[in-house]
């Protein structure tokens, strides 16, 4: 049966045929030519063309030579282009069923030049000619004398400009397969989006064997290649069916019959508005060749270990890996039972036997097919699914349960426990009664069958370590007649206690440690059971002497004023009524009492006093210690500063009250009728005078009192002068700058100005202002006190001078080598200078003017008359504008 190929799966012959074509030094396969329009009168042309690389022909032309003819077939330029590159084409064999010979060669020899073409005049045609083709050719006459032509066509102006050609998008196999389908697109692309027309054509003919390369090629018409009998342009090689081409697309179809080499022409006519542009034809060679099938399925024999694993199987394909493959698994339950693919993989709903069958290359007419039959059981496996122990003499008799995928009834199931264990060996799905000799971990071995399908597991299995406890021994006596227990255990995780008491049998708890109170004091036996999951349980007892428990206190007391104090004491805490006391007052008066309340107590200084107190009882003696405050009585101090100056005045107070207290409260009076309860305070006098403060301080907490400080007369303060100041006239003109200044301060004796770069010490005055500027007036006045004050005022200004000049040299010489303006009272100032046609030629912000060049700083104008414009502002933000002329002498 026949097979669709793809194109590039046809480039393989046999060997015999392929030597037979080089062996006769002939070389040239087939060529085409197209062109790229560069919108510039210029025209880059590529030229394809094929030769056999195993021949013993002549090599590429390089250089090759290329013939330009007008619309009269005249000769207009020749020119010559080296090849551009030399490619092998890959033959890419990759058909699943036949064998193509290894030493197929093909070479692309690509040439690319760029000529300037004038369209407006004529048409062209650009041609290259070479000789010869392969003389075992079957569907040419003498084919051996027969070269080609390749022919570009460039249109006129008139009828397509600037006009890019079609070029083919792939080249055709240069091998079919005897009865073979070929499918190839043999289509093209255009630039300019024409429209192509495709159909099998004349190739034409070129050179001969006496001048295979003609310099320079023949001018057009050119003939065609001269058919043997039976062979045409449209029906060139022997075929069923026949070769054809789809003139829209471009697809290429037919199948070989008879092996041989033909040659083969494909035109592509393009259109632009139903208007033939022009023509571009690929001529080629097809070698048809029989072709060996090769096709074997093979499958891999499933083990069976495999067949027992479970239902899920992988199967390994033997056969090529580059066919293609179709695998159905004989499932009765299911039509998706297929898989495409090199190997196959399936899952079975159940147990069963079923056919497994792999075809190679289905559909073909290499295809081949091979079944295998597949028995499927359950999945066999065996572990050890539970295990339990009991204590027979305090050691952990076990229990075990096999587990796993196996048929329980009909599978013999047998277990290895090693030769530490009693027994060794057992049979069953359930046994029991198994010791071993020691703790550690233990290899056990189980064995199932059933059918073909075994299991065995080795599992690893621990038998933990027996538990160890110890009850931590009493340290600690008279501590009441709550206890509590820890122990130190290791490999134990479960703990109950049980505290020997005679009088309830709710003397248990759990855990791992535990607290009991017992009724009375006395000897307890306490006892504990240490256990784990994993052996037997464990049990260890300690003796403990429960007492009341002696934990002396001496309660927490007040803060004590120093003055006059006698201080009572009171023993605290727990102890019983045989408890014998020891007091200790190292700095007390007296030092030692043996009363349980000690009263009358004294010490000779303020401050922390240290009292110990220690209370015997049943052999047990404890000891507690504490401190008492003596507090010193509260005095009020405070510090003042300044203590004198001028109004309004600020005084920092500073408290140094002497307190102990962590709350207390504070009154100042500042003697004004102001005052604050802050610890530290600060106050401003306003009003001349003299002042007393006072502080009165309040113990809130601990030696609770309150002391109080007055300081007579502290505070002095002094009356300010206020400096005030009158300015005639209130703007000043720049042309005349006479001022009077007129104080108006009060209580002052001094006066002292400051303005207009001097010093002035009288109160009222005149002045004419030397630094005529806007500026500042500032006055401090003083009184007998050493008070002052100041005060700031403005000068303004009005009006201003100018005088601008009407000629200037700028020759270098130092004088007059600017033109500027002379200006008074001007805060800004613009000036331009145009020449006379009224062009600027100059512009400044620079009061220092214009030296007589133009724009450019290194081109110096004529000597000539000038207009210019400027304009200031004056200290009144005034603008004024000047305008006239000067004159540049050089």
């Amino acid at each position: 049966m026949t097979r669709l190929l793809k194109v590039m799966l046809h480039l393989g012959l046999f060997a015999p045929l392929f030597l037979a074509l080089t062996a006769k030094g002939e070389h040239i396969i087939g060529g085409e030519m197209y062109y790229v329009c560069n919108a510039n009168g210029t025209y880059t042309f590529t030229m394809k063309l094929y030769r056999d690389c195993n021949s013993s022909g002549a090599p590429f032309d390089n250089p090759a030579s290329f013939a330009v003819f007008n619309d009269a077939n005249q000769l207009v330029n020749q020119i010559t282009s080296s090849v551009q590159s030399i490619d092998e084409i890959d033959p890419d064999f990759d058909s699943p069923c036949l064998n193509f010979p290894p030493n197929i060669c093909v070479e692309e020899g690509t040439y690319e030049f760029t000529l300037s073409l004038d369209t407006d005049i004529s048409s062209y045609q650009v041609v290259y000619q070479r000789c010869c083709r392969n003389q075992t050719i079957q569907n040419l006459e003498n084919p051996g004398a027969q070269g080609l032509t390749i022919v570009s066509e460039v249109p006129q102006t008139n009828v397509a400009e600037c006009n890019s050609s079609p070029s083919f998008n792939s080249f055709p196999p240069p091998v079919l397969c005897t009865f073979e389908a070929l499918v190839f697109d043999h289509s093209a692309t255009d630039p300019d989006g024409d429209e192509l027309v495709y159909s099998l054509c004349d190739p034409y003919i070129g050179g001969s064997q006496a001048d295979p390369a003609p310099v320079p090629p023949s001018n057009p018409p050119y003939d065609v290649v001269l058919w043997s009998a039976g062979y045409t342009a449209v029906d060139p090689l022997d075929a069923d069916p026949i070769l054809s081409i789809d003139p829209v697309t471009g697809l290429l179809t037919g199948e070989p019959t008879v092996q041989g080499q033909y040659v083969v022409g494909v035109c592509v006519e393009e259109y632009r508005d139903g208007v033939l542009i022009g023509t571009n034809k690929r001529d080629f060679q097809f070698n048809v060749a029989p072709c060996d099938p090769i096709s074997e399925a093979l499958i891999q024999e499933v083990t069976e270990a495999e067949l027992c694993d479970d239902l899920s199987f992988s199967f390994t394909n033997l056969g090529d890996p580059t066919f293609e493959y179709v695998w159905t698994y004989g499932d009765p339950t299911t039509e998706n039972d297929i898989t495409i693919g090199y190997n196959g993989f399936y899952t079975y709903p159940d147990t069963g036997t079923y056919i497994v069958t792999l075809i190679s290359n289905p559909g073909v007419f290499c295809s081949d097919t091979t079944e295998i039959i597949l028995p499927v059981y359950n999945e066999t496996t065996v572990e050890i699914e539970s295990f339990s122990f009991e204590c027979i003499d305090g050691d952990p008799v076990y229990s075990f349960i096999a587990g796993g995928s196996f048929d329980q009834a009909a599978s013999t199931v047998e277990w290895d426990f090693g030769p530490g264990a009693t027994p060794q060996f057992l049979e069953g799905v359930e046994v029991t009664g198994v010791l071993f000799d020691s703790p550690g971990p233990k290899t056990i071995e189980v064995f199932a069958s059933n059918n073909i399908c075994e299991a065995q597991n080795t599992i690893n299995f621990v038998v933990a370590d027996p538990p160890t406890a110890v009850i931590t021994p009493q340290e600690e006596f008279c501590q009441g007649l709550s206890g509590g227990f820890t122990q130190t255990s290791e490999n134990a995780t479960q703990f109950v206690w049980d505290f020997g008491d005679p009088n309830t049998d709710g003397d248990f708890a759990e855990g791992p440690t535990a607290t009991y109170t017992f009724p009375s004091p006395g000897l307890y036996t306490v006892s504990l059971t240490a256990s784990t999951t994993d052996n037997c349980p464990i049990t260890v007892t300690e003796v403990f002497d429960l007492q009341t428990l002696l934990a002396p206190e001496i309660p927490e007391q007040d803060v004590f004023c120093f003055d006059n104090h006698s201080i009572s004491f009171s023993a605290g805490g727990s102890y019983s009524n045989s408890a014998v006391f020891q007091w200790s007052f190292p700095e007390g008066t007296p030092s030692t009492s043996s009363q349980e309340f000690p009263s009358g107590i004294t010490f000779a200084e303020p401050g922390e006093q240290q009292v110990l107190l220690t209370i015997s009882e049943n052999g047990c003696e404890r000891s507690t210690e504490s401190t008492i405050d003596l507090h010193p009585n509260p005095l009020a101090l405070f510090e003042a500063f300044p203590t004198g100056g001028c109004v309004p005045l600020t005084v920092s107070f500073l408290n140094e009250s002497i307190t102990e207290s962590s709350s207390r409260a504070f009154d100042w009076n500042f003697g004004d009728g102001s005052s604050t309860n802050t610890a530290n305070a600060s106050h401003e006098y306003t009003v001349p005078g003299t002042y007393s403060v006072s502080l009165r301080l309040e113990n809130l907490n601990g030696c609770l009192g309150t002391d109080e400080i007055i300081q007579t007369d502290l505070i002095t303060v002094t009356p300010s002068p206020q400096a005030s100041f009158d300015i005639e006239p209130t703007t000043i003109s720049v042309l005349d700058p006479q001022m009077e200044v007129i104080d108006l301060s009060e209580g002052n004796i001094t006066c002292t100005y400051y303005f207009d770069d001097q010093i002035f010490e009288d109160c009222n005055f005149d002045h004419t202002l030397e630094s005529i500027v806007p500026q500042t007036i500032r006055l401090v006045v003083e009184n007998e006190f050493g008070c002052s004050d100041s005060e700031e005022a403005e000068i303004f200004l009005t009006d201003h001078l100018i005088y601008i000049p009407n000629a200037f040299t700028p020759d270098g010489d130092g004088i007059n080598d600017f033109f500027r303006p002379e200006m008074l009272g001007v805060v800004d100032f613009k000036m331009w200078i145009f020449d006379r046609w009224g062009s600027e030629i100059f512009f400044t912000e620079d009061p220092k003017g214009w030296n007589g060049q133009g724009t450019r700083e290194d081109y110096y104008l004529q000597n000539q008359s000038y207009s210019y414009k400027v304009i200031i502002t004056d200290y009144g933000k005034t603008n004024f504008e000047y305008l006239g002329s000067v004159r540049l002498i050089r």
